[in-house]
């Protein structure tokens, strides 16, 4: 997957940088900030392409495989806060 950066978009990160540089400095904020993320693992070593992302002008080396059956795989989720880690939560599916 390719998604590309255009000039038009550096006013909108630039102005999100510094909003967010304002919005740490509110008391509290950073206590309620949450993040979460989450990948899947084909356990064939398959690599599914939804958790990667490339950034360019443009892709020299698409290539789409498309596979029918439904491997094993494993699924790793964890959320953090300014307190606490959750996770990691290990899901396998697929396995029968």
């Amino acid at each position: 997957m390719v998604q590309v950066l255009k000039l038009a978009n550096n006013p909108k990160l630039r102005d999100f940088c510094v909003d967010f540089q304002v919005w740490l400095e509110v008391d509290g904020f950073v206590d309620i900030i949450v993040s979460s993320d989450e990948a899947t693992f084909h356990l064939n070593g398959n690599v599914k392409r939804h958790n990667l992302r490339f950034w360019g002008m443009a892709n020299l080396h698409a290539t789409l495989k498309n596979e029918r059956a439904f491997p094993p795989e494993v699924n790793v989720f964890c959320t953090m806060t300014n307190h606490s880690v959750f996770g990691h939560f290990f899901f396998v599916t697929g396995i029968t």
